[in-house]
């Protein structure tokens, strides 16, 4: 006879303020910068080269958090923009992306189901690093 294991508790999905309160254990300093229901915390990340403000939200539906910097209205030139498209495979799950107002952005989505400060570090250090690489795509002098 077989008998059915039981199942893990779940942690319930992050809310903004969740989120918030996490941020904040971690050591940063979130600033509210959206409204509802748009509601965006953003981070200063320090790199190297750059001072990166990475915004984190929940997603809509709650089943995401997203984690993103938004690099501006860069003018990418077609054979730029394919190569930001290109550097998607190597900097996976991290990947570019442009808003309807042609704001290029880098980000990823993590699934909102037992979020880890390890995996929020993760992803936000993450994208400080590919925001730095990739600088020669999209960072290029006028």
């Amino acid at each position: 006879m077989m008998v059915a294991a039981a199942m893990p508790a779940i942690a319930d999905p992050l809310d903004h303020a969740g989120l918030k309160t996490m941020l904040t254990g971690m050591g940063y300093t979130p600033k509210e910068t959206g409204v509802a229901p748009a509601q965006l915390l953003e981070i200063n990340v320090t790199t190297a080269s750059f001072n990166v403000p990475v915004g984190l939200e929940v997603s809509g539906s709650g089943r995401f958090v997203w984690a993103r910097a938004t690099l501006g209205d860069v003018g990418l030139t077609g054979e730029q923009a394919l190569q930001a498209l290109q550097s998607n495979a190597r900097t996976q799950p991290v990947v570019f992306w442009l808003t309807s107002k042609n704001q290029l952005v880098i980000g990823m989505a993590i699934d909102n189901r037992d979020v880890t400060p390890e995996q929020l570090r993760f992803a936000i250090d993450k994208i400080a690093v590919d925001v730095n690489n990739t600088a020669p795509i999209w960072n290029k002098p006028q």
